[in-house]
């Protein structure tokens, strides 16, 4: 997890599910939680997407790519459907960062037997 304290705050992944409480924790020594403007997560799992309830943040929109907006988050139960995709060298501007999404291939491991 990484927070980009900028002038609209945004954190990168939120952690596996339980973590919550402390990443909430170390978050409001750096700023108010109504700061939060985005919470960002790079693929759909559980080590990103667990600890979503950083979108009970007031201001707080969900980002993704947009690969990611229309295979993991439509459709789902209790998954928000407000949220902001990002295609291939798209940029998110969070004031005097830039954040770019570049698509990559999912890495995959084969073992030769």
């Amino acid at each position: 997890m990484e927070l980009i304290n900028d002038e609209q705050p945004t954190l990168i992944h939120t952690g596996p599910i339980g973590m919550y409480d402390k990443i909430e924790h170390k978050l409001k020594e750096v700023i108010p939680l109504e700061k939060l403007s985005y919470v960002a997560f790079l693929h759909f799992e559980s080590d990103e997407w667990g600890g979503m309830e950083f979108l009970k943040c007031p201001k707080a929109k969900l980002v993704c790519s947009d690969l990611s907006s229309k295979l993991n988050l439509m459709g789902w139960y209790n998954v928000p459907t407000d949220h902001i995709s990002f295609w291939d060298n798209e940029v998110l501007k969070t004031g005097k960062r830039i954040l770019r999404f570049i698509m990559t291939p999912h890495v995959s491991s084969t073992r030769n037997k």
